[in-house]
């Protein structure tokens, strides 16, 4: 019995790190729209990014991303990450289910600064 519980949670817990049970590495994807809120949670930091559609219409997107303290680590914080309201595209993989939900690798502000969150 206990090394069923042992081997039933180290399959939960290598579940949670494998990223690409979620998202699809072969849909690599970029959206542009603009970041409208941030939650700055472990274990992965997530966002809001409101695009315009081909027809005009705008779509909530939600993208994942690294941990809070690999971003820290990198100089960002939440504040920077929205950059009031500034147009960003944002570059990852799609999900395998939502399709209007992404792993967020890159992001590029109409400024030209960009902030790589790395490939997994």
């Amino acid at each position: 019995m206990i090394a069923l519980m042992l081997l039933t949670a180290g399959g939960a817990a290598s579940a949670h790190h494998g990223v690409d049970g979620e998202f699809n590495r072969g849909k690599p994807i970029t959206v542009t729209g603009t970041i409208t809120h941030v939650d700055w949670i472990n274990p992965h930091i997530y966002f809001t990014l409101y695009v315009k559609d081909a027809s005009g219409s705008i779509v909530k997107w939600q993208c994942e991303t690294i941990p809070t303290a690999f971003a820290r680590k990198a100089g960002l914080n939440a504040k920077k990450l929205m950059d009031e309201g500034v147009p960003v595209a944002v570059s990852g993989y799609q999900a395998r289910i939502d399709p209007h939900f992404m792993w967020a690798s890159r992001l590029v502000y109409s400024d030209g600064h960009s902030v790589s969150f790395g490939d997994f």
